[in-house]
């Protein structure tokens, strides 16, 4: 690989005769060669190793090695211009012994000197690479001829010896870890770079131009092929016991499994059987190894084959290459393959136009995300499927293949029969993958709404069930993530609009449904952009583009970080005079916008359809909606029902990507027809029933042909239809007409009057709860957790109402002020401002009382089960009442309460309370009684008096 030119021997040289294609351009250039000192390096002169021209030649370029004698720069590599008798850059190191990979090269006003040594492992870096660098030539260099080899003017006894190999001269420069590669035995040809000329000299003969000029080197003298070679690191293919392998499918993505992928590698080999077979991986230049030489374990070799399987860790794109144990080498392959995730995309058109570009152009992909439709292929720049699949690739750090099997005009049942053609190509298409997947993206049944194939929520949401279980069995992956987009408006169908409403309703209902399953998550669009044809989504930013964003967010968070972000939903719809509360349960946020106008909303009650503004946010957990009129029962309310209900300012949450509150139609609504208070007690008196009363602590149920029973604590009165009137203990009156319009009741007295005559009644204190059995025979405790930041009144409106103007009063005004809070909720039973609360029960009474109102959410509802281990309950299985004072949580209907191990503390209810964080907030009055009280604590000759100060208080009292 080097020829010897030996100082014993006399002049020795290589030359060239004068060429254009010998000039260095002015410009970028690099010449390079292997050095390799094998002998007497005891001379005093410059030693040439290229020159381009002869000595001390005018425009000419010289690099030579300064030998051990030299009286400057000994063992240096240095360069001259057109005379030895300046050096223009001297070699960042001495070079004294061995073999070495040495560069010259300007790079724009810049000239270097670069040098490596002889490299036995593959480099993953340039950091072997040594460097000096000095001005360079301004003009181009043109000497006459090339010389290779020793000096022509100098007698033997004053040159050196000195083997030389692979030099070249090329236009542009090459990076530190190509020299690095240069010097483990690769070739310049290997690295992609086309040298103008190049003669390797692997030996004597060897002086053929490997360079585009095919130039003639002519011998001088008797150089001959040297005794010690470089021991590269890599062996040349082109030697007689030659490797190769065969290439990888182009751009094919493999899925990971536990950080890897099990692929077969396969290949040739000539002479003799190679002991072992190792691959390696490079980056997508072919240059930069990403993973060094590794064995082909249990490789099969025989007759001039080899085969086997590896573990190719997640990652790539990656090009490949192949070699003989410590041995030859094949060439870096062509073909770029990647480890990462594979995502199935199917379904109707919504699906097919993910790849197209009707769901958007102008488009750039990453440069490790690809597409399968039977190939593999790279992306163009038209489809929303590029920024989905560049956002999952990006979220894991790995490539990412989307498999592109969508279909426009189908409908579900054509993807439920696992032999039709819809399900097969799909089938199919993951078998030629590898017949595993990371996740799937599924969007179907807006063709099903539209032509009236849905027969009911729960057919549908089964049908979907089943797809999913299908192709879960296929892949033989029973957790196979599945996203579900959601159908988007529609506004073309081919049915009656009532009819395709009413599918509409089914559809989406069945969505929401099959999000809640287990490894299924749910993305809404219905506030997305909707396309001319009425039936898809725009391919404007808004549209499609807007759809893949939030798919590729929802999904990356569930495979990627194990979380399920989702919007939030409606959780009870409750109604009373024009006023409609709806309560929300958050499923990823906490708090919701926009505060007013919010959109989406319609109702209707016996007597028709409700006109409700306004709609506005009441906190962040309740929406409050203003009728038009009294509401009368059954009432109705939904959340963008229909086929394309008008969007316009709908809810979302404060999510790091906000995500829309899920479409709701089916949810059951509760109608307190007549409600009067007195000291808290409500009542409602329904048209069919003689009495019914539902309030913060008391609960009546009369039948139109009841007999009335009454109890206190040691009296029962048996109350005749006949009976106008029965009076009882501690001030009660009744007044009963014989039509049982009305019962009245102190604040202090809970009666239940029953269905039955004679029936059992128990009387309990008020604020015990609705009447529900149990509660007062359950051990409670209620605390606050931690201490609210806030304050109920602006701090400097309490300094200037104190007069505390003095250094360091903030602190003690801010003092006082929490203090005389504290004492107003507990005369309240009230929070001012937001706080966290704990109420821990010994087990589930039928409802539980949420003190200090009023109550803005419920964190969590938790319990020690009858094994001993703490569980939390599902939102959907209880219902939180907001609106009483103070607040409840009881079981959802048609749900009871879980058994409880038998143990103090096993029930712990969190909640978050308050009129909000800070004084905006707390009502007036309150706030004037606080400052009240400061002011005469601080200025007791300006204060209110205490009579004017409590009244300030009266209305907010809870008396539960």
């Amino acid at each position: 690989m080097t020829i010897k030119f030996s100082k014993s021997a006399g002049n020795q040289w290589l030359t060239v005769a004068d060429n254009a294609a010998l000039t260095l351009p002015n410009g970028d250039w690099t010449v390079g060669f292997v050095l390799q000192l094998d002998g007497d390096q005891s001379n005093i002169n410059a030693e040439y190793i290229v020159s381009n021209a002869g000595f001390s030649v005018s425009g000419s370029l010289q690099i030579a090695y300064r030998t051990g004698a030299s009286s400057s720069n000994p063992g240096r590599i240095v360069v001259y211009f057109g005379t030895t008798a300046t050096v223009r850059l001297q070699g960042p190191a001495a070079i004294t012994s061995g073999a070495h990979q040495v560069i010259v090269q300007r790079s724009g006003s810049n000239l270097s000197i670069k040098q490596c040594p002889i490299l036995g492992a593959a480099p993953s870096d340039g950091s072997s690479v040594l460097s000096a660098s000095a001005t360079g030539p301004t003009t181009a260099l043109d000497g006459a001829g090339l010389s290779i080899g020793n000096r022509q003017d100098l007698p033997a006894d004053r040159l050196c010896d000195q083997s030389i190999g692979r030099v070249f001269a090329m236009a542009g420069t090459l990076t530190d870890l190509e020299i690095a590669r240069l010097a483990y035995g690769e070739e310049i040809t290997s690295l992609g770079k086309t040298p103008a000329w190049y003669v390797r000299m692997d030996d004597v003969s060897d002086l053929s131009d490997r360079g585009q000029n095919g130039l003639t080197f002519t011998k001088s003298g008797s150089p001959a092929t040297s005794s010690t070679q470089p021991a590269y690191g890599y062996v040349p293919a082109g030697v007689t016991d030659a490797i190769d392998g065969n290439e990888l499918p182009a751009e094919r993505i493999y899925q990971r499994s536990g950080g890897a992928a099990t692929i077969a590698l396969s290949g040739t080999y000539a002479g003799t059987a190679p002991t072992a077979v190792e691959y390696q991986l490079y980056a997508a230049d072919g240059v930069t190894v990403l993973h060094t030489w590794a064995a082909v374990t249990g490789a099969t070799i025989g007759s001039g084959t080899w085969s086997g399987s590896v573990a190719i860790p997640q990652g790539g794109m990656y090009r490949i290459a192949y070699r003989r144990s410590g041995g030859a080498v094949s060439a870096v392959k062509a073909n770029l393959f990647g480890v990462g995730d594979l995502i199935a995309c199917f379904g109707s058109s919504s699906a097919e136009r993910m790849f197209l570009s009707s769901s958007g152009t102008g488009f750039t992909p990453a440069a490790n995300v690809r597409k399968f439709d039977g190939a593999w292929a790279t992306f163009g720049t038209d489809g929303c499927a590029i920024p989905f699949a560049n956002s999952l690739a990006s979220q894991a750090g790995v490539p990412v293949g989307l498999l592109d099997y969508g279909e426009g005009g189908t409908l579900l049942a054509d993807w439920l029969n696992t032999s039709g053609a819809q399900f097969t190509a799909l089938k199919n298409g993951i078998t030629a993958v590898g017949g595993k997947l990371a996740a799937a993206y599924l969007t179907v049944g807006s063709n099903d709404a539209a032509t009236s194939t849905i027969s009911s929520r729960a057919s549908h949401r089964d049908n979907l069930r089943q797809l999913v279980a299908n192709l879960r069995t296929y892949v033989g992956q029973a957790s196979l993530p599945i996203l579900l987009s959601g159908m988007n408006r529609r506004t073309s169908y081919t049915v009656g609009a009532a009819t395709y409403a009413t599918q509409a309703n089914y559809l989406r209902m069945a969505e929401n449904d099959l999000g809640d399953d287990a490894s299924v998550y749910h993305v809404q669009t219905l506030d997305l952009l909707l396309s001319g044809d009425g039936i898809h989504l725009s391919s404007a930013g808004a549209g499609f583009p807007a759809s893949a964003a939030r798919a590729a967010y929802v999904l990356g968070a569930a495979i990627y970080s194990g979380s399920y972000r989702r919007g939030p939903k409606l959780a009870a719809i409750n109604a009373q005079g024009t006023t409609i509360t709806a309560t929300l349960a958050h499923r990823g946020g906490t708090d919701f916008t926009p505060a007013s106008g919010i959109t989406g909303f319609t109702a209707s009650d016996a007597s028709g359809a409700l006109t409700l503004s306004p709609v506005v946010r009441a906190n962040a957990t309740t929406i409050t909606l203003t009728a038009n009129r009294e509401i009368v029962a059954p009432l109705t309310v939904q959340y963008l029902a229909g086929g394309a209900p008008a969007v316009g300012t709908p809810v979302f949450d404060n999510g790091a990507t906000a995500l829309p509150m899920a479409a709701e139609t089916d949810l059951a609504a509760s109608v307190v027809s007549y409600v009067s208070s007195d000291y808290q007690l409500a009542y409602a008196i329904e048209p069919n029933v003689a009495l019914v009363s539902a309030d913060y602590a008391i609960a009546y149920a009369v039948e139109s042909l009841a007999t009335l029973v009454a109890a206190d604590y040691s009296l029962t009165y048996i109350i005749e239809p006949t009976v106008t009137t029965v009076a009882a203990d501690l001030s009660i009156s009744y007044v009963i007409e014989p039509s049982v319009t009305l019962v009245s009741c102190d604040y202090m007295i809970s009666y239940s009057i029953l269905a039955a005559a004679g029936g059992a009644y128990t009387r309990a204190p008020l604020g015990s709860t609705r009447s529900m059995t149990g509660w007062a025979d359950v051990r409670s405790t209620n605390r606050q957790v931690g201490i609210s930041a806030g304050l109920p009144v602006l701090l400097a409106s309490a300094i200037a109402k104190a007069r505390a103007d003095g250094a360091g009063m903030d602190a003690e005004i801010e003092l006082d002020v929490r203090g005389i809070a504290g004492e107003v909720e507990h005369q309240l039973q009230r929070a001012l401002v937001e706080q966290t609360r704990c109420v821990t029960l010994d087990r589930f009474p039928d409802a539980i009382k949420l003190a200090m109102p009023p109550l803005l959410t419920v964190e969590s509802v938790k319990y020690v089960d009858v094994d001993g281990v703490q569980q939390t309950l599902d939102p959907q299985d209880y219902l939180v009442d907001s609106v009483s004072e103070p607040g409840y949580v009881m079981p959802a209907p048609g749900r009871s309460w879980p058994t409880t191990a038998d143990r103090a503390n096993a029930v712990e209810v969190r909640y978050r309370c308050g009129y909000g964080p800070d004084h905006t907030a707390v009502p007036a009055p309150i706030q004037s009684y606080i400052l009240g009280r400061l002011q005469a604590q601080h200025l007791p000759a300006e204060g209110r008096t205490a009579a004017y100060l409590e009244g300030l208080l009266d209305a907010y009292r809870v008396y539960g």
